[in-house]
């Protein structure tokens, strides 16, 4: 198991290459990213409060989708060409929409929203969406929709509540976690997992990666994002009373302004947030 802080942005190529390797070598197959406010941290953009926000996306894996072959053709006049193909396998799509059925069956809405599309992938997206309604077929206490890509968002923002689970193709998932974590609270508060399905344990524990940047904004280093991974963790082994404690560590903190926000941004929020966690973790377990 591997669990990390804040690290690099999806766009630091040494990181981005290091993180690619972990990915092949645990062979990890499926992203769950729960994304849902706490107590105090309302959406910056819609205004909302528990539990009207309440996701839970399951895509595919950065850098588990085999990139395949392209080119650049650079010009000097203004017609460079560009080429780029990418590998998708109905087995890795099957396992990936069959996991997204099951955790969907497991919440209490059972719903899943499928996303769909026809650009800029057709052929893989339509592979992607024959396969869903055919593994559909498998659990009929699941109320499935399908929803373009290109709607989605909107839906995210202004029909919050028409949402529970959502099933994502690698092509989408990092994108859709980021524009969920925007809708749900402010940066460095979410975290995703990074799953195996062949039955072995290995596994990756992260802050969401666009949830700890939050460059332009303002953005505290905040450390509730590496907690939560830790609470994954424990939940992924089975230590669910374990994880129940950090999480209910996590809300308290969430709720305690001063202790989130002494000085916005600076080393002082680490360390206090950090104290306040494990001081409301030891108290629980005394």
């Amino acid at each position: 198991m591997l669990v990390t802080g804040a690290h690099g942005t999806i766009d630091d190529r040494p990181f981005a290459a290091f993180r690619q390797t972990i990915v092949a070598c645990l062979d990890l197959a499926v992203t769950i990213c729960p994304i849902r406010t706490l107590n105090e941290l309302r959406s910056p953009l819609l205004g909302v409060s528990p539990p009207q926000l309440d996701w839970l996306v399951v895509g595919g894996v950065d850098g588990a989708s085999r990139p395949g072959d392209g080119d650049l053709a650079p010009n000097d006049s203004d017609l460079a060409m560009v080429r780029d193909s990418w590998i998708s396998r109905q087995p890795d799509v099957e396992g990936l929409l069959r996991h997204a059925f099951q955790t969907a069956r497991s919440r209490p809405r059972k719903r899943l929203t499928v996303v769909t599309g026809t650009y800029p992938l057709n052929h893989g997206l339509a592979m992607w969406r024959e396969t869903a309604e055919r593994v559909a077929q498998g659990y009929p206490d699941v109320v499935v929709d399908y929803a373009p890509i290109a709607a989605l968002g909107g839906r995210m923002t202004h029909h919050p509540q028409t949402i529970d689970t959502i099933a994502t193709p690698s092509l989408y998932s990092h994108v859709l976690s980021a524009w969920a974590a925007a809708l749900a609270g402010p940066p460095g508060v979410f975290a995703a997992a990074s799953l195996n399905l062949k039955g072995r344990t290995p596994a990756l524990f992260e802050p969401l990666d666009s949830s700890a940047r939050g460059t332009g904004i303002g953005a505290a280093r905040c450390p509730v994002g590496a907690f939560w991974a830790c609470a994954m963790l424990l939940n992924h082994l089975g230590e669910r009373d374990a994880a129940a404690l950090v999480m209910r560590a996590i809300e308290s903190l969430s709720g305690d302004l001063a202790a989130r926000f002494p000085h916005p941004g600076g080393q002082d929020l680490l360390e206090a947030a950090t104290d306040f966690v494990v001081s409301a973790i030891r108290q629980q377990a005394a």
